[in-house]
């Protein structure tokens, strides 16, 4: 009698589960006509929501020439919820906590593009990247300066220790509190070259409004933007020369493991034995390479 009962209970709950699905997937489809009515569903769909993109700023500056000379910032008269910090690692610096919206005016001489190079220090916090928005003369100049990310510098904290059968054990990762110089660029990677600015002559003011993490400013340094010349037109200027057999047959070998600094704590060695040309190699033991 209980396998009978067992045996009907399963045929209803089949049932039920059909009935279900039925009424999710076959209800029939349901109509947006309304919704989007009157709307030109044929226009190119590309940038829709972001008007504010560097393509366009650029546009906006096509004819602008380049900067003129390099114009350092004074980042000791700065405005705003700064705090000057003395000797560190042997400079000044402004220290900018989260949430933080410092000023620094600027003259500039010659009216063009300019990249915006900062010098940093990192301070002991939670260990992920900086991050800033950029304002010059008070303004957002596109969205790609909302989301200005500068790295930290981590390395190993010990040596590769063997455990007790040659096994490699890998290291921890710290962090090294050193000064580092990085431009304003796009952090995705989309822009290959450091982002490019438009400055009017006379007197500018550059802020930075912390999003994510304190660091300390060291100097801020306005570059003329520059066009490197191509490879062929390069080759082209060089004087020719024989060059010796050594010279034809050098080579050198640099282990990607032996990196001594790294930008992310996650750029730990590991170990791979999917190839025998992978240095060093063992079939027997774990070796981070």
């Amino acid at each position: 009698m209980l396998k009978k009962y067992r045996g009907t209970l399963i045929v209803l709950l089949c049932i039920a589960a059909v009935i279900a699905v039925i009424a999710v997937f076959g209800g029939g489809t349901q109509s947006f006509r309304n919704k989007y009515a009157g709307q030109d569903l044929t226009s190119d769909v590309t940038g829709i929501g972001r008007s504010n993109t560097y393509d366009v700023y650029l546009a906006l500056h096509a004819d602008a020439q380049p900067g003129g000379a390099a114009v350092p910032v004074d980042i000791a008269a700065f405005e705003g919820d700064g705090e000057k910090r003395e000797n560190q690692a042997g400079r000044q610096g402004v220290y900018t906590a989260d949430g933080s919206f410092v000023t620094w005016r600027v003259n500039v001489e010659t009216a063009g593009m300019y990249n915006i190079l900062l010098d940093y220090l990192t301070v002991e916090s939670r260990g992920v990247d900086i991050e800033r928005e950029l304002y010059i003369n008070g303004d957002l100049p596109f969205e790609g300066a909302r989301t200005l990310c500068f790295s930290r510098l981590w390395t190993d904290s010990a040596p590769i220790r063997q455990d007790n059968q040659g096994n490699d054990i890998r290291p921890s990762q710290a962090e090294r509190f050193e000064w580092q110089s990085a431009y304003c660029r796009d952090d995705m990677g989309y822009q290959t070259e450091p982002y490019a600015f438009w400055f009017e002559a006379g007197e500018n003011t550059v802020s930075l409004k912390a999003v994510n993490e304190p660091v300390i400013i060291g100097g801020i340094t306005l570059e003329p933007v520059s066009t490197l010349q191509d490879y062929a037109r390069y080759l082209d200027s060089q004087p020719e020369a024989e060059m010796s057999q050594a010279a034809k047959s050098y080579s050198l070998t640099i282990q990607g493991e032996s990196a001594s600094l790294r930008s992310a704590p996650s750029l730990y060695a590991r170990y791979d034995r999917a190839s025998g040309i992978t240095e060093p190699n063992s079939v027997a033991h774990t070796v981070l390479n």
